[in-house]
């Protein structure tokens, strides 16, 4: 439970500690900076699912500070309304103040109250890739652990980040999916080259799109082609085919073609064969005539 002024993320009246587990700060010398640990703090809307919520597991944790709607917060504030993107340019800011995010479902953010969470130093987050069960691999789309672990890798305090995020088993997935980008962002000085940084990856990533779409076309054509290649090629053995059964359709066969018309010039081995009785009929009269002949001869 929290006790004393600022509860879990500051030090009492009385100068000690007050309940909570600290965030240690590994940046040093920074003007009006005199507190070792870092502040972070969430307003919870009551909107997302108890079981998922990233910021309630931390707040379980004495991590990060609930907010009253309507209190106000003196360090970075993640707001879908900032005109800023956080940069390194705020890294005092959040080593003094520390760092506050909206607590929400991102179907029904359009029901937060911004005016109730306005601040000195309202910013941005620019483009990273969510790593969380819910929204795992979607632009944008981050739980509130990731954000927080985002601004304070972009202003400088990646030891920190990898502390919150280790609470989460998916935790390091969000640090390698951005690895590049974060690396990118954090060594920018202010916000409009953190904004640079951005709008020069969804070039590339547009023109990557472009390439791997038109590749797949050129695929498709190909596959195409070579289906309408093998098409005209059976076509054309079977026309062959068909001309060489009309053909055999066509031959004489036994002084008779096979569409009924009579065989011509046909070759000695192809003249038809004779019917055996016609020879025979022949001999059988002979010898006939020979036995009645010779039948009259002994009669006589």
């Amino acid at each position: 439970r929290m006790s004393g002024r600022g509860g879990k993320f500051g030090r009492g009246r009385g100068g000690r500690r007050s309940g909570g587990v600290p965030i240690r700060t590994q940046l040093r010398g920074i003007e009006g900076v005199k507190s070792k640990f870092l502040k972070l703090a969430m307003w919870d809307f009551g909107q997302c699912d108890v079981k998922r919520c990233t910021g309630r597991k931390l707040h379980r944790m004495g991590l990060i500070k609930n907010l009253k709607i309507g209190q106000k917060w003196g360090g970075v504030i993640l707001s879908p309304i900032a005109r800023q993107t956080v940069s390194r340019q705020d890294a005092a800011v959040v080593a003094r103040w520390g760092a506050c995010v909206v607590d929400c479902s991102w179907a029904r953010i359009d029901e937060i109250p911004v005016k109730t969470i306005s601040g000195k130093y309202e910013r941005l987050l620019p483009f990273l890739v969510a790593a969380n069960p819910v929204n795992y691999g979607k632009p944008c789309k981050l739980s509130c652990v990731e954000a927080l672990a985002a601004t304070l890798v972009i202003t400088g305090f990646r030891a920190e980040a990898e502390q919150i995020l280790g609470k989460f088993k998916w935790g390091d997935a969000f640090l390698r999916l951005n690895h590049t980008l974060l690396l990118a962002y954090s060594s920018c000085l202010n916000g409009k080259e953190v904004l640079d940084v951005q709008d020069e990856y969804l070039k590339q990533c547009q023109e990557e799109r472009q390439l791997r779409k038109s590749q797949k076309s050129a695929r498709v054509a190909r596959a195409a082609g070579d289906l309408a290649q093998n098409v005209l090629d059976n076509s054309s053995q079977l026309e062959q085919l068909t001309s060489v059964d009309k053909k055999i359709h066509q031959s004489p066969v036994d002084g008779v073609s096979i569409n009924g018309s009579p065989a011509q010039d046909l070759a000695p081995f192809c003249q038809p064969c004779k019917d055996p009785s016609q020879d025979e009929a022949p001999q059988t009269e002979k010898e006939d005539t020979k036995r009645n002949n010779g039948s009259k001869t002994k009669g006589g």
